[in-house]
């Protein structure tokens, strides 16, 4: 599909869909048709029963939490994730025991305290 062919679909019914998705298909599915439109907090709603003004980093960052919560506190369930975001989570540096991470593919760490230090 074309992506401007999103643009046709009217966002009401986008947001109804997009609430029933998973952090791994949003992401999938943001990538391939930017969802640019929508009313994140009618989708926050929808899902959670309760409007909140949010956007998209933080609604996805609330599903990606809820994921991790059905999956248990198991310790392996967590060496094994695939990706972590931690925009704007006030991380002033990164804990080396970010490195245990071995399936780490994508780390988000957009709009914190961090420093480049050479």
């Amino acid at each position: 599909m074309d992506p401007t062919h999103i643009n046709s679909i009217p966002s009401e019914i986008i947001e109804l869909i997009v609430y029933l998705l998973d952090n791994e298909s949003l992401y999938n599915l943001n990538e391939a048709y930017p969802l640019i439109n929508l009313n994140w907090g009618t989708v926050f709603k929808y899902r959670y029963g309760k409007y909140k003004m949010i956007e998209y980093r933080e609604y996805y960052r609330y599903i990606s939490v809820e994921k991790f919560k059905e999956q248990g506190e198991d310790i392996e369930d967590l060496l094994n994730i695939k990706q972590l975001d931690l925009y704007s989570s006030q991380i002033v540096k990164i804990p080396k025991g970010v490195g245990q991470f071995s399936k780490l593919k994508y780390l988000f760490l957009n709009n914190n305290q961090m420093k480049l230090v050479n």
